[in-house]
């Protein structure tokens, strides 16, 4: 299996599916302290500007790549951008998850926790109820199994 080693990231996982354990550590946003970028310098007469994704999960299990993608928010609509990009992404067979979560401001590090209230799989349409630690759970779930798919995203009784 290849495996990829990006040093400005933070600690490798062992990604084969029969081993797999998480990273001791992984460096967030809050501790570099990341700004934002601007991009508005790349707007042209067509109003056209990059359209981001706010997170994406690659897993590489023998010569197959599994993708997750998410895009969260916290009250606010889906760009054009973003809804063309996160079809075609649905349409190309990697998962895909616009997560609702609600707006928990934290003051001391200036940041917004990640609080999911449900997530729609954008490959089939289904709505399912959350919270941090389901979700937490199904992600983990996840990144063991890839192969597995939308199952472990699909709304299934008495599971969690």
């Amino acid at each position: 299996m290849k495996q990829h080693r990006f040093d400005f990231i933070g600690p490798m996982m062992d990604l084969t599916e029969e081993s797999w354990k998480p990273a001791q550590s992984a460096p967030s946003v809050v501790n570099r302290k990341q700004i934002p970028l601007d991009f508005t310098c790349l707007q042209n007469s067509n109003k056209w500007l990059p359209t981001n994704l706010d997170r994406t999960t690659h897993r590489q299990i023998g010569e197959k790549d599994y993708f997750l993608h998410f895009e969260v928010k916290h009250g606010e609509p889906v760009s054009k951008g973003q809804e063309i990009l996160l079809h075609a992404l649905a349409r190309r067979g990697d998962i895909v998850l616009v997560i609702h979560c609600k707006r928990v401001y934290d003051a001391e590090l200036n940041v917004l926790r990640f609080s999911p209230l449900a997530y729609e799989i954008l490959n089939n349409g289904e709505v399912v109820s959350t919270n941090v630690e389901q979700f937490a759970k199904r992600y983990e779930d996840w990144c063991k199994q890839p192969s597995k798919g939308i199952a472990h995203w699909q709304e299934m009784k008495g599971d969690l």
